[in-house]
């Protein structure tokens, strides 16, 4: 028995409505997982505190936490160190960018002739290189980490290490994490070139105020004159053994603050110090003027070691011995 017309046109209707269900559930599904995609990606760029938006044409300047200095390239050469506040080249040896290479890492490009900040060979020796291709370019390759408040650790891709101004002095290097000074010889953050406060998309802050009104700008107090600068000095090194693995070094400093005594099998660096492979101990003294510091365990009898002394910027290099010296 053939079925009626009316019969064909209801089942055909059933089958095209069922199709609709399905073909807008599918839509639904689609919908939703678009909608999460676009969720996870907000909360991963929060995340990496949008290391790519600072990837723009804006220069910064990379301002250490202790003492308020900025990154600088010494007169635009490839020696990497602190300074105040350079205007040669019109302050280009200071003023950084972020280029990005997506995954959040960046190179860290000078103003003045566009090299980028690079850890040679991936060692600890920070310079300039115009583009690294040493370990596939991690040794250039940088990140912003959040360290509470304005502040950020830089990482290297390469062995994850943080760019350190060593013992908050002026020379550079790479440290995979400091407590020194309370962790601020290796916390940064960014300041525009031309001065003021960055949110934290790193764009400047506006002016406070209410909206549309321009406030009057402050008036102008007469600057103290500035203070002499103390020039730091370490005096008297009397660096002596006693015969018994032990080394006492005393000497005093123009002015206070914490010294940093290192020694080593070889003769080391006035600037960077010994190799790792030459270097055997490092201790600090109490802080003030006057500082006696101790190394024990090591060699009895008449072993030599060679020693450097750290006091802010000053520097001080020699040899010593374990044995008791004939008086």
């Amino acid at each position: 028995m053939k079925p009626k017309k009316k019969e064909i046109t209801a089942i055909l209707r059933l089958t095209v409505k069922k199709q609709i269900r399905m073909q807008a559930a599918r839509t639904i599904s689609l919908i939703r997982v678009f909608i999460l995609t676009l969720l996870a990606a907000g909360l991963a760029g929060q995340f990496f505190i949008a290391n790519d938006a600072f990837a723009q044409e804006a220069y910064y300047r990379l301002q250490l936490k202790h003492g308020g200095q900025y990154l600088d390239a010494d007169h635009c050469s490839k020696n990497i160190i602190l300074n105040s506040g350079s205007d040669y080249e019109g302050g280009a040896c200071q003023l950084w960018r972020l280029v990005s290479v997506g995954g959040g890492w960046s190179r860290l490009q000078l103003k003045q002739g566009g090299q980028y900040l690079d850890a040679a060979y991936c060692g600890k020796t920070i310079t300039l290189n115009p583009g690294s291709d040493f370990e596939g370019g991690a040794c250039q390759l940088w990140r912003f980490v959040p360290a509470g408040g304005e502040y950020f650790r830089i990482q290297l891709k390469n062995g994850g290490q943080y760019l350190d101004a060593a013992y908050c002095g002026k020379t550079i290097t790479l440290n995979p994490g400091s407590d020194f000074e309370g962790g601020a010889c290796q916390l940064w953050r960014r300041v525009p070139a031309r001065g003021g406060r960055i949110d934290a998309n790193g764009q400047p802050k506006p002016p406070a105020g209410p909206i549309g009104q321009v406030p009057a700008p402050a008036p102008k107090k007469p600057a103290p004159p500035p203070a002499p600068p103390v020039k730091q000095a370490i005096k008297f090194v009397d660096a002596r053994g006693e015969n018994n693995g032990r080394l006492v070094f005393k000497f005093n400093t123009t002015a206070p603050v914490v010294a940093t005594v290192e020694i080593g099998s070889r003769a080391p660096d006035y600037d960077r110090g010994f190799e790792q492979r030459w270097f055997i101990a490092r201790a600090n003294s109490a802080g003030g003027i006057s500082h006696t510091v101790r190394f024990d365990g090591l060699s009895k009898g008449r072993q030599e070691y060679h020693y450097r002394i750290i006091a802010g910027d000053a520097r001080e290099i020699g040899t010593c011995s374990t044995s008791a010296p004939i008086d």
